[in-house]
């Protein structure tokens, strides 16, 4: 028989373990969007929620620093330490050309090593950076010689003279900053007129063709120059290169059918098959281990189409660096360097974005292991085009230089300074 004394017990029972279910289904409720982050588990940017944001708000309040101070963190920390960036913007070389001389002074820092001059010119860059006054003509001379066609940023050549002031700074007797240029001595020039067919010549074609496989090498080469002039020195430094050449622990998809600067790093013959190629920051990696250590500028994501030219995407298109952004507006865009790696955004992934939808298995933290985010990428600057980077000199008397500006543009010029006024005309664009 049920009394009325047991019935109130068992009655005060079921409301007691309803409410503690309720309670229980609260507060699951309140953390079911962050349980991938305390399981570890990968997370589609797609996926995330606004409500996902404050864990990772509440990342960069705690961890993230100032920019400068994270470098120079990272530099005490490690003997090499890559910035990758998306070239020609000027808050990144501006911030690049503020660390040199706290990398210097704060982390023993001794070389800036640069993507761009070439290595057989590193005993002019010494010449150039320790001499008693600023040799114009010699930077002229270093500049004039890079292989490419446009990489006449203003703000990355001034960073030679950068470092030639932070040397003229330094008591006397002190050990200078150098300088070291990766670049091999290749004609790229040449090498963009055979791959979009605009040779006639069979001797230049010929040339285009022997030098190629050196193309090819390019981030073994360059990793190989950075491990004579530095590595092995014992000495530590800091690494401005593209953002691809910077994967540490990422090794990038390509294709056969990109164009044929990488069709022989496939080493297959069918151009529909995806293959991967370590870049220069991972053959260091597997060379010197936690040594190297990479971060990235803030870029934007790109679709699953670039450089695997004939594939067939028909997703969405990359979320994840305006999820970023959108974190970062949640704070007032303040300019933070981050930790990667052991933090929420390390287990972000984006199958809709080009470095992860080749491979499931891939996350943020193995793209880069540190990011700087300096503004949102709409409001980056382009960099300004330095006047007199077209030579009159080579385009007169180099039949390569001359070629590459009359058959690319379609058109015969008058001089070089035609050329460059075209071509700052054209970089202004960029920022309008």
């Amino acid at each position: 028989m049920i009394t009325g004394k047991w019935f109130c017990s068992f009655t005060r029972y079921i409301v007691i373990l309803v409410h503690l279910c309720l309670q229980s289904c609260t507060i699951f409720a309140q953390e079911k969007s962050f349980s991938w982050y305390e399981m570890g588990l990968l997370m589609e940017a797609s996926q995330l929620d606004t409500a996902d944001y404050p864990i990772f708000k509440d990342y960069l309040d705690k961890f993230g620093q100032e920019p400068t101070n994270y470098v120079i963190e990272k530099c005490k920390k490690h003997q090499i330490v890559i910035l990758g960036e998306i070239h020609h913007r000027i808050e990144n070389l501006s911030f690049f050309k503020k660390i040199i001389p706290e990398v210097y002074h704060k982390a023993n820092v001794r070389y800036v090593i640069l993507e761009v001059p070439l290595f057989t010119h590193n005993d002019k860059l010494e010449t150039l950076v320790t001499g008693e006054s600023y040799d114009e003509k010699l930077a002229w001379e270093i500049i004039h010689s890079e292989g490419f066609s446009d990489w006449g940023d203003k703000e990355y050549w001034e960073i030679l003279e950068t470092v030639w002031s932070l040397n003229q700074s330094l008591p006397k007797g002190s050990e200078p900053m150098q300088i070291v240029g990766l670049e091999i001595p290749y004609d790229f020039k040449l090498y963009k007129l055979w791959a979009k067919n605009k040779l006639d010549d069979k001797t230049l074609i010929a040339k285009a063709e022997s030098q190629h496989p050196l193309l090819l090498k390019r981030d073994e080469l360059m990793a190989a120059v950075l491990d004579q002039y530095v590595i092995n020195k014992k000495k530590k430094g800091i690494v401005l290169i593209g953002a691809a050449h910077a994967y540490t622990h990422y090794i990038q998809p390509i294709s056969n059918t990109w164009d044929r600067h990488y069709a022989m790093p496939c080493g297959s013959e069918d151009n529909d098959q995806v293959k991967f190629w370590p870049r220069m920051g991972n053959i260091l990696y597997q060379q010197h281990g936690n040594k190297i250590f990479n971060i990235q500028f803030h870029y934007p994501s790109f679709n699953p189409k670039h450089r695997i030219k004939n594939y067939e995407y028909k997703g969405d298109d990359p979320v994840i660096s305006n999820v970023i952004e959108e974190i970062m507006f949640g704070r007032g865009n303040s300019p933070v360097g981050f930790d990667v790696f052991d933090s929420p955004f390390g287990l972000l992934r984006d199958s809709q974005s080009y470095e992860y939808h080749f491979q499931p298995s891939v996350k943020f933290s193995d793209i880069c292991k540190g990011y700087i985010f300096l503004k949102p990428w709409k409001d980056m600057t382009f960099s300004t085009w330095l006047e007199g980077f077209i030579s009159d000199e080579l385009y007169n008397n180099n039949r390569t230089y001359r070629l590459y500006y009359d058959k690319l543009y379609h058109r015969e010029w008058k001089n070089a300074d035609e050329i460059d006024n075209w071509y700052k005309q054209e970089w202004q664009k960029h920022n309008r």
